[in-house]
C-alpha cells in the first residue's frame, strides 16, 4: 500500500521586501533632468569615496533635480513600501535628512558591499544603464547563519540564494530595506553606468 504525502503548511518567515517601479510614464522629464545635472556636476567636482571603486561619488544634495526626485519618491513611493510593510504612516511622513547623491561607474567600476546606515528605507534610480553588462546590483543574505553552513544546492531558487542580482533599466526605481547588504558588480560595459541613491526615515509631520 502506497503511502499518502505528508500535509505540508509552509510559512515565510522574515521576509525581506523589494520593490520595482518605473517612473517613465508618471515623470517622462526626470530622467533627463537628473542626467544633465549629473553630467554638469562631474565636471565641476572630483567626486568624494565611499562604496564605490573606480567611479565617481557626488556629495549629497537636497537641491536640483536630485533633490525634486528625492520629493517625489518621499511623496508618491515610499509611502507604498511603507504600507505594504505594516508601517503606522498616520501624521507621518518620509524624509531624507542626508540628501541624495550621484553614483556613475565608467568601464571597470564597481561598488563594494555595504549597508545604509542611521535610515530604514534606501533608494537607488537608475539613469543609464545597458544591460547586464554594466553591472547588476547585488542583494546578499543578511542572515549569518545562513550563509555560514548549508546543505549543498541541487535547485538554486529565491529561498536558498545566499545573492540575489538584479539587472536595471532606465527610469527603474528600487526601493529596500537600508540594512539589507548590497554591492555593484563590475562594469564590463564600454558605457557609464548612472544611478541616484537616498535614504529615508520616517518622521512626525509638523
Amino acid at each position: 500500500m502506497a503511502s499518502k504525502e505528508p500535509t505540508i503548511v509552509g510559512q515565510m518567515m522574515f521576509a525581506t521586501l523589494a520593490m520595482q517601479f518605473n517612473l517613465q510614464q508618471d515623470h517622462p522629464t526626470i530622467r533627463e533632468e537628473v542626467r544633465n545635472e549629473i553630467l554638469k556636476w562631474m565636471e565641476a567636482d572630483p567626486g568624494i569615496v565611499r562604496s564605490n571603486m573606480g567611479g565617481w561619488h557626488s556629495k549629497p544634495t537636497h537641491k536640483g533635480p536630485l533633490g525634486k526626485l528625492t520629493k517625489l519618491i518621499a511623496k508618491e513611493y515610499a509611502p507604498v513600501y511603507g504600507k505594504a510593510m505594516g508601517w503606522e504612516l498616520n501624521k507621518r511622513k518620509f524624509l531624507s535628512e542626508g540628501g541624495a547623491w550621484a553614483n556613475v561607474n565608467p568601464p571597470g567600476g564597481s561598488n563594494n558591499t555595504h549597508v545604509h546606515g542611521n535610515c530604514v528605507l534606501s533608494a537607488v534610480y537608475y539613469v543609464e544603464t545597458y544591460g547586464i553588462e554594466q553591472g547588476p546590483i547585488v542583494f546578499c543574505d543578511p542572515r549569518p547563519g545562513a550563509v555560514q553552513y548549508h546543505p549543498l544546492v541541487g535547485t538554486p531558487n529565491y529561498i536558498n540564494a545566499q545573492n540575489i542580482e538584479r539587472v536595471p533599466e532606465d527610469n527603474e526605481l528600487l526601493l529596500f530595506p537600508s540594512w539589507l547588504p548590497h554591492r555593484v558588480a563590475l562594469n564590463k560595459s564600454d558605457k557609464h553606468r548612472i544611478s541616484v541613491a537616498v535614504n529615508f526615515n520616517v518622521g512626525i509631520k509638523k
